[in-house]
């Protein structure tokens, strides 16, 4: 059998434990480092209440949650309806609407970046139309 083949078999084999670790959810509310969560699916509709303290990054994935925003999360926080943002120094969460917490920092950096080049742009602009009066 070609190598290609039995890398795609696995996979495919593989695919159902890898991805069955993990439940998305709905923010449904953000207060006091806390935020409250219910499942995507139709079947979960339990209210989840996780707190968040300053350990796995807990806060700066606090400070990146918005209501409405979907959560990929371990499996081990649907059987809980009070849980921490973290298990062992690991965060619960793996993604937030789709994308992991070092992408959204390089997001906010980049856009960061962007709004202080326009705000020197904007800054030298003034000042030619000074200099021209």
């Amino acid at each position: 059998m070609n190598i290609k083949y039995k890398i795609v078999i696995g996979a495919l084999t593989l695919s159902p434990f890898v991805t069955g670790c993990y439940n998305k959810y709905i923010v449904e509310d953000k207060v006091d480092n806390m935020v409250v969560f219910k499942g995507l699916n139709d079947k979960d509709t339990v209210l989840r209440i996780m707190k968040f303290e300053d350990v796995a990054d807990g806060m700066e994935y606090y400070k990146r949650i918005e209501i409405g925003d979907t959560l990929l999360m371990h499996k081990s926080v649907s059987n809980s309806v009070l849980s921490k943002n973290y298990t062992d120094a690991h965060t619960n969460i793996i993604k937030i609407n789709g994308k992991r917490l070092y992408d959204l920092q390089a997001e906010e950096k980049t856009n960061i970046d962007i709004m202080k080049r326009d705000s020197i742009l904007n800054k030298i602009a003034i000042d030619r139309k000074m200099k021209m009066k």
